[in-house]
């Protein structure tokens, strides 16, 4: 069982004890700076972003079960909009309302919240910035955790995976659904059968799922949970006590010392930082594979967020 007392203080206290400087009495390494490299850390490793600048080494995170989590939601069809929605307007009539009670929508690049529905109408709007004409598509979008950091896959009907796509390229990937389909492209009705089923992220909070239109699936989307940003010397840390100080510290000031251009000194805490981080990514690895052998699936789906 993992356990969580490792504290910003004590982190401190070994980056300096590593580098061989007091701690109180370090113009050079201010606490400040420190921390800031501390925080970088342990967001690197959490979301599997470790690399040593000096010879390009990357390590491969897997699956870390301490940050590990997942949201569920039920998807709601899409539905249109019946009359002319004017910019600022505070109600939006729809021709039918079997979305969330409130919540958030996707209408033509307009992320539109609400508090409230009646059959016909959603109520306390806002964000509609500019018109949208009677018949546009109206999407139910999920808010995702406060406490989310980075998706690791989304599944509806218990056996899809949807693939990710940038919110930018939005817009750019449902136009190639368009060509050669008949559609009522004012409207954006699209064939969902046609389209590969993806999900965008929007505004950092919201996602929004296409490939599929209609009530009731059970979407899955699991997670890491962004690590927290120590501050406060009694801040515990997010990587477990195993593993924290032993990770945490040579990573930070590797990091730190190359970037000050202390080149040499930062490649042998990388090389240590490497050896321990590498260590912690196979021993929660190793403890995910007995729990697939136990349960009888193959070993090789390991890592590849197969269904």
């Amino acid at each position: 069982m993992d356990t969580f007392t490792t504290t910003l203080d004590e982190i401190l206290s070994e980056c300096y004890k590593t580098m061989k400087e007091e701690r109180n009495n370090s113009p050079r390494y201010p606490e400040s700076t420190m921390i800031r490299y501390i925080n970088k850390a342990q967001k690197d490793i959490c979301f599997g972003i470790v690399s040593n600048p000096a010879n390009d080494e990357k390590l491969q995170k897997g699956n870390l079960g301490f940050i590990e989590s997942q949201q569920f939601y039920s998807s709601v069809a899409d539905t249109s909009i019946s009359n002319e929605a004017t910019i600022g307007a505070n109600t939006l009539d729809a021709t039918t309302t079997n979305n969330l009670n409130s919540g958030a929508l996707y209408i033509d690049g307009d992320i539109i919240t609400y508090t409230s529905k009646s059959s016909t109408q959603f109520l306390g709007v806002e964000g509609i910035t500019f018109a949208h004409k009677a018949g546009a598509r109206i999407k139910q979008l999920a808010v995702l955790p406060d406490a989310w950091g980075q998706i690791i896959k989304v599944v509806y009907n218990k056996t899809n995976k949807l693939r990710p796509v940038d919110y930018r390229n939005l817009e750019g990937e449902l136009q190639t659904y368009y060509s050669g389909v008949s559609i009522d492209r004012e409207s954006e009705t699209v064939f969902e059968s046609q389209i590969d089923p993806f999900y965008s992220i929007l505004d950092g909070k919201y996602i929004a799922m296409y490939g599929f239109n209609t009530n009731n699936y059970a979407i899955n989307i699991e997670y890491d949970k962004k690590p927290i940003r120590m501050s406060n010397l009694t801040d515990i840390a997010t990587i477990p006590d195993d593993f924290a100080i032993d990770v945490l510290a040579d990573y930070a000031v590797a990091n730190m010392l190359y970037r000050r251009g202390e080149e040499k000194r930062a490649i042998e805490h990388f090389n240590i930082a490497f050896d321990f981080i590498g260590g912690m990514y196979k021993w929660y690895n190793s403890r995910v594979i007995g729990k697939v052998y136990n349960n009888r699936i193959e070993a090789r789906d390991i890592g590849r967020n197969n269904i």
